[in-house]
């Protein structure tokens, strides 16, 4: 069992649950797989399976992939996490990515969760090492200090490159990695061109390196004089140290002499660290600036077609007025009408996108729920006298809380009008409205006894621009994808509950101030 690599897998859907499994065995053989769904279950599979992996939906009914996230650092820092999900924006991939997720993965290329498993485990492989490695070499800067005869063995055996400084600054031991280091990069082999040397000065007065590394080399300085002066405990520094062949990052720690004044200087190279490190920035400045080109192209589209638009809505409606006697031609003019009207209508569409994709602050403000409620009924009046509907709000405690009232109403309209527009014919239409205050967040629930939707069949296309799953006159595949938009940018999430002919349920997560 020891040899088995755990994985843990947070998904609410058994069937993704088991393609992950099946993926993931093609690359890894060996592999024991636990699924959760709720933080209680995700939290106990963390401190009793004590996985490897973690393999993340972003979307889940009670939580979500950014929570899981924030738990397992809190839990298991080491434990590398990978978000698997059937749709994400970039700009929550990035955000996922800045909290510590190692990679994500779509599902519908689940043919790169094999390859991303294996790169997040050798990672975590690194990590342990590291970490193993400093926690050996903390231990051994108190053993060496311990005595004043310690075991030079042992302190050779070290890959850490180390030196000891007295009050002064000057050397008084190296180990074996440090003294190659050195040789390797031009320094005498002879121990006397180290031992009684000034480390201090020689950080503070070579002037022949370049400038960044020169303001390392003083930075250096004056952070080890600080540690030997009782001033920091401890004090520690990345920097470059590149050679002609490749590119090195070291970690320099200070940390002081137990018994005597002065300091223990130890240099980790960091190099693979930093390599993985530059990939994923390099991955997120992608992401961020796709989003930028796309966001910048639908604006440049938007605008560019608004003009030549408005020309045509104003050749139409002068036509309204003139009888076309040509049967054919009155069916074109009509066509052409149609196709008009649907485009105009894809430009507003497009331009709700851009405002809330490039609105870089969203007020919040006081909003009275059964006052907002009244409005919205007010504004779709003819939809209720058409299906008179059941409608059961409770928001228990709540009447007034703290939200952006643009986007709530919207939010509310939307939910409303899908629900009247997609009732079932065969049975009174009932809808039911929950809010409640959980902590930081508001918890609402929308449900509804209508057609429903097949989650089966549509289940990752559920929140897509120009997505329909039922044949409506009026249907345009926005109102979920507007709604699903506005929520998350409001650092919200939104979860689905579907049957065919039984009815749908939105659980919507939002917080209270961002």
């Amino acid at each position: 069992m020891s040899d088995q690599i755990k994985i843990l897998i947070v998904e609410d859907t058994m069937t993704d649950a088991e393609l992950a499994m099946r993926e993931i065995n093609k690359a890894l053989k060996d592999c024991v797989f636990e699924r959760v769904e709720t933080e209680s279950e995700y939290l106990h599979a963390l401190s009793v399976l004590q996985p490897d992996l973690v393999l993340s939906d972003y979307n889940l009914p009670t939580f979500d992939g950014m929570r899981a996230i924030y738990l397992l650092r809190a839990n298991s820092p080491l434990t590398p996490l990978i978000i698997w999900t059937g749709s994400i924006n970039e700009e929550t991939a990035v955000e996922c990515m800045k909290a510590g997720a190692v990679n994500y993965v779509i599902k519908d290329n689940i043919k790169r969760l094999g390859t991303a498993v294996i790169h997040a485990l050798e990672e975590r492989k690194i990590s342990i090492a590291r970490k193993k490695a400093d926690e050996e070499l903390i231990e051994s800067k108190i053993a060496l200090e311990k005595s004043n005869s310690f075991n030079i063995s042992v302190f050779d055996s070290l890959s850490e490159h180390i030196a000891v400084i007295d009050g002064d600054g000057r050397i008084i031991a190296v180990n074996a990695a440090w003294k190659q280091f050195a040789i390797e990069n031009g320094a005498s082999e002879s121990l006397h061109s180290f031992i009684g040397s000034n480390y201090l000065n020689a950080c503070a007065v070579d002037r022949n390196n370049p400038q960044d590394e020169a303001d390392d080399m003083l930075s250096a300085s004056i952070g080890i004089r600080s540690v030997i002066d009782g001033n920091l405990k401890v004090y520690s520094m990345e920097y470059p140290c590149h050679s002609p062949t490749e590119k090195r990052w070291f970690l320099l720690q200070a940390s002081p002499r137990l018994y005597e004044r002065g300091a223990v200087i130890s240099h980790v190279n960091i190099t693979e660290r930093k390599l993985l490190e530059q990939q994923k920035e390099k991955l997120i400045l992608e992401l961020t600036g796709n989003n930028n080109d796309l966001l910048q192209f639908s604006y440049i589209v938007s605008h560019n077609l608004q003009a030549p638009l408005s020309n045509l809505l104003g050749l139409l409606s002068l036509l309204e007025g003139i009888e076309i006697k040509d049967e054919d031609l009155a069916s074109i003019l009509n066509g052409f009408r149609i196709s008009t009207n649907a485009l105009n209508q894809t430009l507003k569409d497009l331009h709700k996108i851009i405002v809330i994709r490039q609105q870089p602050s969203i007020l919040f403000e006081d909003i009275d729920l059964n006052e907002m409620v009244e409005n919205i009924r007010g504004q779709i009046n003819d939809l209720i006298i058409q299906s008179f509907p059941e409608i059961d709000i409770d928001f228990g405690k709540l009447s007034v809380i703290r939200f952006n009232k643009p986007y709530l109403e919207s939010i509310f309209s939307n939910l409303f009008t899908n629900a009247i527009k997609y009732r079932s014919p065969d049975r009174k239409l009932k809808i039911s409205v929950r809010i409640k205050d959980v902590g930081t967040q508001y918890q609402m629930s929308f449900e509804d006894n209508g057609l429903g939707i097949d989650l089966d069949r549509y289940r990752d296309r559920i929140f897509g621009l120009y997505q329909r799953f039922h044949e409506h006159p009026e249907s345009k595949g926005f109102g979920l994808y507007l709604i699903k938009s506005q929520i998350e940018a409001l650092g919200g999430t939104i979860h689905i509950e579907s049957k065919v002919n039984v009815g749908t349920k939105f659980k919507i997560n939002f917080l209270k101030e961002i």
